[in-house]
């Protein structure tokens, strides 16, 4: 191999070593929705469906599984690992009439070693990556359907809820408290301690004391 063409191949290597570009992904606006509302509800839905969280951050979460079967042809000449990882990132923006929530998708080969090789897989998952995004929306829509007191009108993410944490179980939470009669204000459910498994909230209502309430994956409590 000639030597310009050994330097082209090693800067290609080291590229993909260190991570390719992501292409755009798919993505939906969802209406009448809250950053901290439709965020715990794609934490809520990957955590029970046995996804590993990786990163949680005000506008982003990333999640992330073993592959069985690499969903990438990997490094050149180089035979596959026995597990491969997939990471899906998710990215939301608040706007004036919702949420616009993007998804990517990105596979990880030695994951956490030295010889970690990442490559975009946003392509070959995009069927899926929209139909997660559908089911994401669906699933807001339905909770406002059967909410009727649920608050609506689309706010401003900063002012009204600036970095407070809404927890992964804080729309059960509120549900919970509209059954015991709560009219939820606008601040909702603020999380007020969790622990592993397990999250307090303390559910804000409207002309009325706030409600304490505690969840877990077995469901919604009072708490005293």
């Amino acid at each position: 191999m000639q030597a310009p063409r050994r330097l082209l191949l090693a800067l290609m290597l080291t590229a993909a070593s260190a991570g390719t570009a992501a292409s755009a992904g798919p993505s939906v606006l969802i209406a009448n929705a809250t950053l901290p509302r439709i965020k715990a509800l794609a934490l809520d839905t990957a955590l029970a469906r046995g996804w590993t969280l990786i990163e949680s951050r005000h506008e982003r979460i990333v999640f992330e599984t073993p592959l069985d079967q690499p969903a990438s042809a990997g490094p050149p000449g180089v035979t596959p690992p026995e597990t491969t990882h997939l990471r899906i990132r998710l990215d939301l923006e608040q706007l004036s009439n919702g949420i616009r929530v993007s998804i990517q998708a990105e596979e990880r080969w030695w994951r956490g070693s030295t010889r970690e090789w990442r490559a975009d897989v946003t392509h070959r998952y995009r069927d899926n990556l929209q139909e997660a995004l559908r089911s994401l929306r669906q699933r807001w829509q339905r909770l406002l359907a059967t909410s009727p007191t649920f608050p609506q009108a689309s706010v401003n993410i900063e002012s009204s809820f600036g970095d407070t944490p809404v927890g992964l179980w804080a729309y059960y939470a509120e549900r919970y408290a509209r059954a015991a009669g709560c009219d939820l204000d606008d601040r909702g459910a603020v999380l007020v301690h969790a622990n592993q498994g397990e999250e307090l909230h303390r559910v804000f209502c409207r002309a009325r004391a706030a409600i304490m309430v505690r969840c877990n994956n077995q469901g919604c409590r009072r708490a005293r």
